[in-house]
């Protein structure tokens, strides 16, 4: 089973961030879902935003971008 990682974009500095994980491709649709509707049945879905520590103490704001089988050069 391959796990998905929830991805996050700031928006001050342009780095993304991994900020959860889902253990199946159909718990990462779920989320997903949850996540753009605003409805909450699962404990997983993300918040479509997030608050990003940037470099040099700045504090940016990020949108949720979606899910990826690969964590990539993501914090």
């Amino acid at each position: 089973m391959k796990a998905f990682y929830g991805k996050f974009k700031c928006r001050l500095c342009g780095k993304q961030f991994i900020s959860m994980e889902a253990d199946s491709r159909n718990t990462a649709v779920k989320a997903a879902v949850e996540a753009v509707t605003g409805s909450i049945t699962m404990t997983q879905a993300p918040a479509v935003v997030d608050i990003h520590n940037c470099e040099g103490g700045n504090i940016g704001i990020a949108d949720f971008i979606g899910f990826t089988q690969e964590r990539g050069e993501c914090e």
